[in-house]
């Protein structure tokens, strides 16, 4: 997708952090990292357009380097920054540095002419991400299926999550959810944002709670025990929620008068004890709803992993393709409970 020169302006950025440089001294460990030094980019070459995303830290917007779309994160400039966010923000790139595989977003190098316009630059995702992407379907009266497009999606994060998990030493996302997938022209999904992930050296490391959305947050981190990478099959079990029912999970659809949430500290307790899970549409497939099941468990050890997630996609993707040529219902059909609850 060509961009016109008025798009992008370079330099002087409109929208920029306000803090003094001289006011925030950042350890300059971080600075010197090789990751660092050898992924910095040309700043004078980086132009930025409009801002695409908003978040709690940071700001992401179009882009472009050497005549090549880009997406470019930085902190929000309305923020009193603080030299730990900086290096927080230093930490997630050289995270994103060290990532390759085809699901995960590209990284493609950090600019910087001072502190005021530290910059990540990634790969542009053309369709934003899958939250907006499956909420735009449903207002359009066009929810995207199954069978054309839902199982691939899932099947992508899978696959980004086995990546991040066989890792030595092994990623946890720890921030799971819909707006954190990207999908591209061809909605074509990819893992980002990895602000929060951590690498987990040891089986005995502790792993600090009180980290990731809530809703998407597993019955152990919100106890606040120990856990590890099958934290994020269970994020990856409410994605599933998300991707079926095109809406947030935990949604109350019994109040239509407020159109709002059940209160969150009730439904984050019910979680705990394992008495509530995210809601599942009536036409959501069996086999979906059975995959959900199992990443869902209260226990870690009772979810599958990330490898064996996408072993059962790729097998019902291709049941599915083999189905579709004969008269045969093929994976998709649908049975499910009353309430459409994945148990």
């Amino acid at each position: 997708m060509s961009s016109s020169k008025n798009d992008f302006y370079s330099q002087d950025f409109g929208d920029t952090l306000d803090f003094d440089d001289t006011q925030v001294q950042v350890d300059p460990v971080f600075l010197n990292d090789p990751v660092i030094v050898t992924n910095r980019l040309d700043h004078k070459l980086l132009k930025m357009g409009r801002c695409i995303s908003k978040g709690g830290f940071g700001l992401v917007f179009m882009g472009e380097y050497k005549g090549r779309r880009v997406a470019i994160k930085k902190i929000r400039p309305d923020r009193s920054v603080t030299a730990a966010e900086i290096e927080m923000f230093l930490k997630e790139i050289i995270m994103m540095a060290v990532l390759y595989h085809p699901r995960i977003v590209e990284f493609i190098g950090v600019a910087w002419d001072n502190l005021r316009h530290l910059s990540a630059v990634t790969e542009f995702m053309d369709n934003g991400d899958l939250r907006d992407v499956l909420h735009g379907y449903k207002l359009k009266g066009e929810r995207l299926s199954w069978e054309s497009h839902k199982a691939n999606i899932a099947l992508h994060i899978a696959e980004a999550l086995s990546y991040l998990h066989v890792l030595k030493p092994k990623i946890i996302h720890r921030d799971l959810k819909s707006k954190n997938v990207l999908l591209n022209m061809y909605l074509e999904a990819k893992l980002s944002d990895f602000g929060i992930a951590r690498m987990r050296y040891l089986v005995e490391t502790h792993m600090t709670a009180g980290v990731g959305t809530s809703f998407w947050i597993a019955p152990e981190v919100l106890l606040g025990r120990d856990y590890d990478e099958a934290a994020d099959i269970y994020s990856f079990g409410v994605v599933l929620s998300e991707i079926d029912t095109d809406d947030y999970p935990f949604w109350n659809d019994e109040n239509k008068s407020n159109r709002g949430k059940i209160q969150e500290a009730e439904i984050l307790s019910l979680v705990t004890e394992g008495k509530l899970r995210p809601k599942f549409s009536n036409d959501c497939p069996k086999a979906i709803l059975d995959l959900a099941d199992c990443c869902l468990q209260k226990e870690p050890e009772d979810r599958p992993t990330a490898a064996e997630i996408v072993v059962i996609l790729e097998h019902m993707i291709h049941a599915s393709e083999r189905s579709s040529s004969s008269s045969q219902s093929g994976v998709w059909s649908v049975t499910t409970s009353d309430d459409g609850n994945a148990d």
